[in-house]
């Protein structure tokens, strides 16, 4: 495949990505939702429960911002009426540093290698091809045979 190809396809891959595969970035409502937990059993998120509390949480946070409220006012306020635990992932967590820490360590590894790699290289030498070797090497033994 052409690099261009390749270059194609990974920008392709990155906006389903980011985009949910839908073409279009999720709304405001669904992204509050994504991130508060059902308080009725603490395991899944507003978007993928089904209940009664979960079911008035999600209309409820739809009207707020219909009318226009900021979303951290709104999480602020279902945090206060239910505690932090409503929360998918806590404030003080530590994940997203680990997950920014293991990415940004692999892309030193990743720069290190290349860098080795390439100097490992000595510069202008030329990769020959060993059948292109052996046909030189028949063709001069061809030549200096006596007919």
């Amino acid at each position: 495949m052409r690099r261009t190809n390749v270059v194609a396809l990974a920008i392709v891959a990155a906006a389903c990505v980011v985009l949910g595969c839908e073409g279009r970035p999720p709304d405001r409502a669904h992204a509050i939702e994504q991130r508060l937990l059902a308080p009725c059993c603490w395991r899944e998120s507003l978007v993928d429960h089904e209940s009664g509390i979960a079911d008035e949480l999600r209309a409820e946070i739809r009207t707020r911002v219909a009318r226009g409220d900021d979303d951290a006012a709104i999480e602020s306020d279902l945090v206060a009426r239910f505690g932090p635990q409503i929360r998918v992932e806590p404030a003080s967590s530590l994940v997203g540093v680990a997950v920014t820490g293991v990415g940004v360590l692999a892309l030193a590894v990743l720069v290190v290698w290349m860098r080795r790699r390439r100097l490992a290289q000595p510069a202008g030498a030329v990769i020959v091809d060993e059948s292109e070797r052996d046909r030189e090497r028949l063709d001069d033994e061809l030549l200096d045979e006596p007919a």
